[in-house]
């Protein structure tokens, strides 16, 4: 059993980066998909121990057949963009690289770069 186990899902959508289900130490948040998003990215941190190093990592989970839009939207915002927000819950928290964000993100959410 890891010490921490952490992921979170991102939707690309025309209005940005949206914040979908994400999966903290001891609590699960639940969040539909958007109706029009156009790629679905999950973005991983797993902590083994607290001699480890932190694991991080993203993969796409979901396309929409229309890659233009993909790729119009990719291009406005980012393309394959991993986007995470430091929780105070976390048990990773303390090592999460922090990277000022970008246009296209809603909030105040900082952005890691795969």
């Amino acid at each position: 059993m890891s010490l921490s186990n952490e992921w979170t899902e991102w939707h690309l959508t025309p209005e940005g980066w949206v914040r979908g289900t994400e999966k903290e130490d001891f609590r699960t948040i639940n969040r539909e998909p958007p109706p029009d998003r156009v790629k679905t990215v999950v973005y991983k941190q797993r902590l083994a121990s607290v001699y480890s190093k932190l694991e991080e990592g993203h993969s796409v989970t979901w396309t929409a057949n229309d890659s233009a839009a993909t790729s119009r939207l990719e291009t406005k915002f980012g393309p394959r963009r991993a986007i995470c927000r430091p929780s105070s819950s976390s048990s990773a928290s303390r090592y999460w690289k922090r990277l000022p964000g970008r246009g296209g993100l809603r909030g105040t959410e900082s952005a890691l770069w795969a």
